[in-house]
């Protein structure tokens, strides 16, 4: 069982009543981009809801507060995403790149450690099979290994573990199938039935770039900031005999309007925007 232990303290105002706009993309084809590692904007945005310092007036705290929400709200960031370049490969026959949208979106967001049944937010509950409108950016390893341990019947084994740090985008939850990127492909087969094929993108490129691409492809996602900007929460999961495995997870999302995915190569030069569907 997960436990989470959420500190913030943010009006949650804004993100009840927030319809996502129909904002365009500001990065643009063949253009160059400049995108951060996201622990770089979650800092900026988790300093807009800070609390009050025990050394600081009330006022100054306030107009503190003021500055920061004033400087990152509606600010466009681009967040790097971790790559799964498993999910990228290339059609000869049609001299194009194939790219599954689990290219860009295989890391989870662990979102339902943020929204738990006594959220801070206040929010509906969220369980890990929910669907939202959000991404995964960067899970960091922390540590990990293993140690005897023994419990109260004298049963001994070894239990692994492993702690790390996760940094997500959230937008919104999802309705009833509303679908998040608009693909070149949709996706086809069961879930269930182990043959799903997910959606995705093409791009038309001959196969000597495509060669060198798929070795240093890079995914980014655009978005602007909003209420109530940044989140964080740990979750703890305990050993078993069942399951002897313990871990540490640091949750750090930040909250936006997502208005696209961006692909690149090495460079930084847009091969691809995918803008969302939903509105």
């Amino acid at each position: 069982m997960f436990k989470s232990a959420i500190a913030l303290h943010v009006s949650i105002a804004t993100l009840l009543a927030a319809s996502h706009s129909n904002a365009e993309c500001s990065s643009k084809l063949g253009g160059i981009i400049e995108m951060e590692q996201p622990y770089l904007p979650f800092e900026l945005l988790a300093r807009a809801n800070a609390t009050k310092d025990e050394f600081e007036t009330t006022p100054d705290y306030q107009i503190r507060l003021a500055a920061s929400k004033a400087f990152v709200k509606n600010r466009k960031f681009i967040a790097e995403i971790t790559p799964s370049r498993s999910g990228v490969e290339y059609d000869a026959d049609n001299e194009r790149l194939k790219i599954s949208v689990y290219a860009w979106s295989l890391i989870g967001g662990h979102f339902d450690q943020i929204f738990t049944e006594d959220n801070a937010l206040k929010v509906p509950e969220l369980r890990s099979s929910d669907k939202v409108h959000g991404l995964g950016l960067l899970e960091i390893r922390i540590g990990q290994g293993s140690y005897s341990a023994t419990n109260v019947y004298g049963a001994v084994t070894t239990v692994n573990y492993s702690s790390r740090k996760i940094y997500s985008l959230f937008d919104r939850t999802a309705r009833a199938n509303e679908k998040m990127w608009a693909l070149d492909f949709p996706p086809s087969g069961d879930f269930l039935k182990n043959n799903y094929v997910p959606g995705g993108i093409f791009i038309a490129m001959p196969a000597a770039k495509a060669r060198q691409l798929k070795e240093s492809i890079r995914f980014a996602v655009e978005f602007s900031a909003k209420e109530p900007f940044a989140a964080s929460a740990t979750g703890y999961r305990t050993p078993t005999l069942s399951q002897p495995s313990s871990s540490s997870d640091e949750v750090n999302m930040m909250f936006g309007k997502i208005t696209c995915a961006i692909v690149t190569d090495e460079k930084g030069t847009v091969l691809k925007l995918v803008p969302v569907s939903y509105k």
